[in-house]
């Protein structure tokens, strides 16, 4: 068991809605699986899931960071904040996207 172990815990998980499907680029919809694009109706399952758990796996002090989609920057750092995170911060990829948001365990 790696509770309370980890230092540092860094995920790009899958975060396009189910519903958005259609708008993706074809270099990616027609070679990616969609087991690493696709996570549910609002595109946030496994990055609650994550959110929910960062906490208990994280060491006093731990840093947190995931990769988001567009528009889930700011609810996602509500999530990890609920969850015991502070420190949080939204990077921005090379776009300007909010891309990264991070935190540390508290």
């Amino acid at each position: 068991d790696v509770a309370g172990c980890l230092d540092v815990l860094v995920s790009n998980p899958p975060y396009v809605a189910d519903r958005d499907s259609g708008k993706l680029p074809p270099e990616v919809a027609n070679y990616e699986p969609r087991i690493a694009l696709f996570a549910g109706e609002d595109g946030l399952l496994f990055i609650k899931k994550i959110a929910q758990n960062a906490r208990r796996f994280l060491k006093p002090g731990g840093l947190i960071a995931l990769e988001v989609g567009i528009g889930q920057a700011e609810r996602v750092s509500e999530m990890l904040a609920q969850s015991g995170i502070g420190q949080i911060e939204i990077t921005p990829d090379l776009a300007g996207i909010p891309r990264v948001v991070s935190g540390i365990a508290i």
